[in-house]
């Protein structure tokens, strides 16, 4: 499982940096289901313009690829779907980075966040009912059916852990209810 590796390079500098972030996508639905391999790591931050020169300084010296800070400024002052990525250098993983904006979905994950443990350091990650919500929204929008696989191993991993009722709401308020029963529909080869 590769989830704790790209952990291990990027959370201890989100950490490090004290901006709000939280680790969703497909290192998410690992932490919560079926082990697997990933070469990003998908993490929503929360940024502001004037902050983005604080948050590239602690990027700088560790060996990684990030956009200028006038790039990481103007896609901080996106009120939805600002992003970049940063590349860590000597393996060249990627780090995914949404950043929050006025986005209701992207404030209630950030609120509904865990500290968990990955590999040998902790970190924020989002509840299971964010990311399924999230692959949810994706699968609507045309994405692979390995979101759907994702959800259905989160359901068979981590069930105890997921508020259903909680997630049947945002799915209904969301309008993802046929990509709900798909993903529930979902069988797992053993």
């Amino acid at each position: 499982m590769q989830a704790p590796d790209l952990a291990r390079i990027f959370i201890p500098v989100f950490e490090a940096t004290g901006f709000p972030y939280l680790i969703t996508g497909g290192v998410g639905s690992i932490i919560y289901g079926e082990p697997r391999l990933t070469n990003d790591i998908d993490i929503v931050l929360w940024l502001r313009p004037r902050e983005a020169e604080r948050f590239a300084e602690a990027f700088a010296s560790g060996g990684f690829y990030l956009p200028p800070v006038e790039v990481l400024r103007e896609e901080a002052g996106r009120v939805q779907h600002g992003h970049f990525n940063l590349v860590h250098l000597d393996t060249m993983l990627r780090a995914d980075v949404y950043l929050a904006g006025d986005d209701p979905l992207q404030a209630w994950g950030l609120e509904q966040r865990r500290r968990l443990p990955l590999g040998t350091i902790e970190g924020w990650v989002a509840s299971p009912e964010y990311i399924i919500l999230r692959k949810l929204l994706f699968i609507r929008d045309g994405a692979s059916g390995r979101h759907l696989r994702d959800i259905a191993w989160m359901l068979r991993v981590s069930e105890a852990l997921i508020d259903l009722q909680l997630l049947e709401g945002l799915v209904c308020a969301n309008g993802v209810e046929r990509q709900w029963a798909l993903a529930r529909e979902t069988r797992l080869d053993d």
